[in-house]
């Protein structure tokens, strides 16, 4: 009886560790992608409807941004997800979420906040509202904005820091080690 409930609850912290892991990468990608979308369905409205002819080509050098800052987000996501599933070292897997939060923040400041102000602009021309566009383009650059962001405030696991502390420790008793060695010697 105490096997089956054991196993269980193996099963049950296994699905919750695949969950802590894959969630926040597919909600990531998601967000990414319908910001990707809704940057570019901006950008074909925009040069269609003739609203901004002035506003075109950084409508468009945006989009462009929003793509590749939006395959780099992805890319270093996955990296990270790999640093994770391969049980790399710490260092490494330090250094891949370094990569992923400055992926993050050049997505959320240097693509989604001109989005912003170039939908304002663009349909501050028209002078009848903002149209399904802008609101779609301005809702899916806003909603990749505040997930990145709260993203890049998720804490790590406390087995994270537990491990660090160890292995700084242990680096610790090796350079002690040593320099005791160079000492006697």
């Amino acid at each position: 009886m105490k096997t089956d409930v054991e196993e269980e609850e193996k099963k049950q912290k296994s699905f919750r560790q695949v969950r802590r892991t894959w969630v926040p990468i597919i909600k990531n990608m998601l967000s990414t992608a319908a910001d990707i979308v809704g940057d570019w369905v901006f950008y074909l409205r925009v040069v269609k409807g003739g609203y901004g002819p002035d506003l075109e080509p950084w409508l468009l050098s945006f989009s462009v941004i929003s793509s590749f800052l939006g395959g780099l987000t992805v890319l270093s996501l996955i990296m990270n997800h790999w640093s994770v599933c391969l049980n790399m070292h710490n260092i490494h897997k330090t250094r891949f979420q370094k990569v992923v939060h400055v992926a993050l923040l050049s997505e959320m400041f240097i693509e989604d906040i001109p989005q912003f102000v170039l939908t304002w602009l663009a349909y501050d021309r028209r002078m009848d509202g903002l149209g399904p566009y802008a609101v779609f383009n301005i809702t899916t650059s806003g909603f990749n904005f505040v997930f990145n962001g709260l993203d890049l405030l998720m804490p790590l696991e406390e087995e994270h820091y537990e491990e660090v502390a160890n292995e700084e420790l242990a680096e610790e008793e090796l350079a002690g080690e040593a320099a005791t060695v160079a000492v006697i010697n």
